[in-house]
This record gives C-alpha cells, structure tokens and sequence, in this order.
C-alpha cells in the first residue's frame, strides 16, 4: 500500500481517523412491529451513491432497541464490510445499518468524511479489500483489518478541497448514468408503444382501432404474423475456427453484444474452409440459439457488412428477412420487446448440458406484427435515435469514467495539487 506522497501528508489508518466504529444486524421480520417506523434502515444493496439520503427500509424505536442494529449518527461513513466489500458511502440522515456495514465515526476537526470516501475507492485500497477478504459462502473483511488501513493525509483544509474538486466530477458522471438509465427506460416505453400502436403522436392513441392478438394489442390495420413466412434460416459453420483475424472473420456469441457487433476476441477461418453459403450478407439477422440462461435466447444484430466478407459460428441462426415485406432491423427491436422476449426465450427447450436451446423450426413459428414497410422504417428511425442518443451519452460517460480515475488517482496521492488543478 505504500506509495510516494508530498512531504507535509501524513499516513494515518483508520483506526486513528475513527472515534469508533459501530456493527449493524436486521431486526427479525417475525416482529412486525419492529418494522415500518420512522428509522432509516439500510443494507449494503443501497450504497451505490456517494451520500446516502434514505435507506432500504425504514424500523421502529423497538426494532432498533431490541436488536443488534445501531444508528450511524448523520455524516459519517458506511463501509461495506461483509457484502459489498468495499463500499463506501457518506449518511445524510441519521441511520441503522445491517451486519453487512460498518459504521465508522470520524473525527471531524481533523479529517473530512468525502475525502476519506474518495480516498476508500482508490484501487490502492479497493486492492486492500480483495486481499483482505475472507470466507467461504458469506465473505467479508474482519474489524481488526479495517481499522488498519492506511489513508495518505494533506491538512484539513487541502482534504476539503480535493474533496470538492471529486465530488463535482463524480456528480458530473452520475449526471450523465441517470441520462442513459432514462433513455433506456424512454427507450422501453417506444418499444411497447410503436409495436401496438405505431408511429403516432400520443394524444391521438386513443383514436387508434385495437384489437387484441396472440402478441397483445395491435392495432386493426396490422396483420400478424410468422417470421418463418417471409424469410429463410440456416445455421452457421460448424468448423473450427482459430483465434484472431487470420482469415475470414466468424462472429460468434460473444460478438453480439447489446445488438450490435462487438469485434474483441474475433475468430477466423481459412478462407478455403468457408462454405460458399455460409458468407454473411448485408441485412442478415443472426439470433443466439443456444445459451447457459433462457433470457440471452434469441439476443439479435443485424450484420451492417462491417467486414468485406464475413462468416458466422453454428451457435447462431441467420435469419435472411424477405425485405421486401420487413425491415431486418425492424424484426431486430421486436425480438426486444415483452413479447418477443416471451416468444423466444419462452419457447427455448433445456439441453442435456444445461443450456437452453431454440432451433430454426421454432424461431419461424414467432409472431410479429406486420405493418407496411414505410411504418415500419419509421419505427426504426425513432429507435435508432434513441439508441444513438445512448451510444453518445455512453460515449461521454467513457470519457468522464477516465476523468474521474485520473483525478482521483492525481489528487489523492498528490501527484497533482489541488489549488494547481484550480489554476
């Protein structure tokens, strides 16, 4: 844990930072009426923000007094200590814990909570937390090793100020994940309404003819559907393939990630092994057919010609789409709705070696809705405006994840000054 730091800092462990520290336990859910009060109550599944303003439940005065959890007065941290390991966090409120945590009392006229939090997620100690933890079903770290954890010190004043510097970045990124969680949820909602409704503007949903189908409600003018009626379907090669990109390049599961092609750990095949009708065209859909849980059956991309020529692994199943009658991308956000997740993994068989299955034969029997092609390209261009707007902000998130590391790493050991950062 040692590592270089300016010559006024000092190293101090936490058992010197800490006035005390304070276990937590759960009231037993047999007593109802220790549940339900005014108390915070949390466990570690809460601590995935910086300052903790509620907890996951709430507890009575009985449920506190009368069992092994205890209130972490407000302004102190929250360590997770046994699950979670690790986890830090900062309580607004006044607030219990379970055993999970560790409540640790700072000692506030010489050291600040955010700095000691931000310096508790350095991989110098996170580092500290995997080495140290301990146990077999249930792991945790044990109270002696916490309280001898080293921190780097500056002066109050310098702790206070690179504790700002952070929590701005840190604000400024958790700014951009609540964008991206609420377009992936803006993006759920476009799913269920364009695929019953259509490209509509919402007051006029309620004009809309509906009838109910075996894949919900639709609205009348569409038809539904068999996939299998207007495409072709066949399954790839069967062939060894070799690491790298020696050769033609193979997709295989892992290159499907959030529907589109993901290129790390590409394999190839000698272009001589390459069945002619194996070679992947532009619009070709490829499925998962085979995966260890039943919800990953039927994940979908649509292949854009990324390579000049391409082949695709016997896991998957290519879906070549009649595109005079659909759009392959179209078909691509079905198979993630609610109803095209039921369908698929819902009629996935369980193999004899654990994994979950869907062959050619079923996949044609999947029922979609069928408008014509312009609604359906029109659906596709909102869902892919939605999908860029996410790539964006994930973009950006990248960027303010590496922001983040290195500032924290800079000013945390002091390799960067905070008043020379300000100028």
């Amino acid at each position: 844990m040692d590592a270089e730091f300016p010559s006024n800092w000092e190293v101090d462990p936490l058992s010197k930072i800490a006035s005390s520290f304070i276990g937590g336990g759960t009231p037993s859910t047999k007593h109802p009426e220790y549940w339900g009060g005014d108390i915070h109550w949390t466990t570690s599944k809460c601590m995935n923000s910086f300052y903790l303003s509620s907890g996951e439940k709430t507890i009575t005065k009985k449920g506190l007094d009368e069992s092994s959890t205890h209130l972490i007065p407000k302004g102190n941290l929250i360590f997770g200590t046994r699950v979670g390991v690790g986890k830090i966090a900062i309580n607004k409120i006044d607030m219990a814990i379970s055993q999970d945590l560790t409540g640790v009392i700072i000692d506030k006229e010489m050291y600040s909570p955010e700095f000691i939090a931000f310096q508790t997620m350095h991989p110098r100690i996170q580092s500290y937390f995997e080495n140290r933890t301990r146990g077999t079903t249930i792991k945790g770290i044990p109270r002696s090793d916490l309280e001898q954890i080293k921190y780097y010190i500056p002066p109050l004043p310098e702790q206070k100020m690179i504790a700002s510097a952070l929590y701005k970045a840190w604000v400024l990124r958790e700014k951009v994940k609540a964008a991206i969680d609420a377009l992936k949820e803006i993006k759920i909602s476009m799913l269920s309404t364009l695929f019953s409704y259509g490209p509509v503007p919402f007051k006029l949903i309620n004009t809309i003819s509906m009838r109910e189908t075996e894949v919900g409600g639709v609205r009348d003018d569409w038809s539904i559907v068999a996939l299998g009626n207007y495409s072709k379907m066949d399954y790839g090669t069967s062939k060894k393939c070799n690491p790298g990109l020696n050769g033609v390049p193979v997709l295989r599961i892992p290159n499907i990630v959030r529907g589109s092609l993901h290129s790390v750990d590409l394999s190839s095949l000698d272009p001589m092994l390459v069945e002619r009708n194996k070679y992947l065209e532009d619009g070709d859909l490829l499925f998962v057919r085979t995966n260890a849980t039943r919800e990953n059956i039927g994940k979908t991309m649509v292949y854009e010609k990324q390579f000049e020529k391409a082949s695709f692994a016997s896991y998957l199943i290519r879906v070549k789409v009649d595109k005079s009658e659909f759009n392959p991308t179209y078909v691509h956000f079905f198979s993630q709705t609610e109803q095209g997740i039921a369908q698929l993994s819902g009629r996935a068989s369980n193999a004899a070696d654990g994994k979950f299955n869907i062959n050619t034969q079923t996949l044609r029997t999947i029922l979609l809705p069928k408008p014509s092609i312009d609604v359906q390209n029109q659906i596709v261009i909102i869902l892919e405006s939605i999908e860029n707007r996410i790539a964006i902000e994930q973009q950006y998130l990248s960027s303010l994840e590496d922001l983040f590391s290195s500032l924290l790493d800079s000013l945390i050991l002091g390799k960067v000054r905070v008043h020379d950062l300000e100028a």
